[in-house]
């Protein structure tokens, strides 16, 4: 079942902005089971890990989070979001994963919350109905640890907490709003999401190229995949 909060589609319905997202079950499959080689049968064939979604609006990728594979992982746009506004970075703080791997595993988890700081994960986005950033909401105090000594992570809140914060978060808001912007705008079901959501007034796009070329921007640096 789709969650009714969010979603007034089916995933077989296709947007009306033509930006078009297939349901790929071979992708899914190989995506739970952290599966690298046949996920790079689906890549080469052109299935996009990031916008093929689940029928609980989680994409591929995030399926690929919760297998505990980090090669499964290795490529895709690290902060995309499910319908839930969750990120991989929340789904391997608090996911149990696929039957029980990372609930099971501490050091599986661990390899996997270090890996997407690593790569750039927002640390600091809200996700899921709690509200709550991967920091508040992870039971791992070494995961914990994990995001606390990002170096990153650590340049946000000092930045933040400097004398210079008024103008300092106006620019890190301005990034963010950027960067939940595009992510809205590769969604799928973005039609039926985030309804109080304010597009950031210089990412408004005003056909399905834009949007295509807004997505490719959102992938750039994530290596081969």
């Amino acid at each position: 079942m789709h969650n009714p909060w969010f979603s007034h589609t089916t995933i077989s319905d296709p947007p009306d902005d033509g930006v078009l997202s297939a349901k790929d079950e071979v992708l899914m499959t190989a995506a739970k089971k952290g599966d690298c080689g046949k996920l790079q049968e689906c890549i080469d064939r052109g299935a996009l890990l990031s916008v093929v979604r689940a029928s609980q609006g989680e994409t591929a990728v995030h399926l690929a989070v919760t297998s505990g594979v980090v090669d499964a992982v290795a490529g895709a746009y690290v902060n995309v979001v499910d319908w839930r506004g969750a990120t991989l970075l929340y789904y391997a703080c608090t996911h149990p994963g696929q039957d029980g791997v990372l609930k099971n595993d501490a050091d599986k988890r661990c390899e996997m919350v270090a890996f997407l700081v690593s790569l750039g994960a927002d640390t600091m986005r809200q996700s899921g109905f709690s509200a709550m950033r991967p920091l508040e909401a992870t039971q791992s105090e070494k995961a914990a640890t994990l995001i606390l000594e990002d170096p990153l992570h650590k340049t946000f809140v000092a930045k933040i907490n400097s004398r210079d914060s008024p103008r300092e978060a106006k620019k890190l808001m301005d990034l963010s709003w950027r960067a939940n912007t595009a992510g809205w705008l590769i969604q799928y079901n973005r039609g039926g999401m985030m309804q109080n959501f304010r597009l950031h007034p210089l990412l408004k796009p005003t056909s399905p190229e834009q949007v295509e070329e807004i997505f490719k921007n959102c992938q750039c640096g994530g290596g081969k995949r």
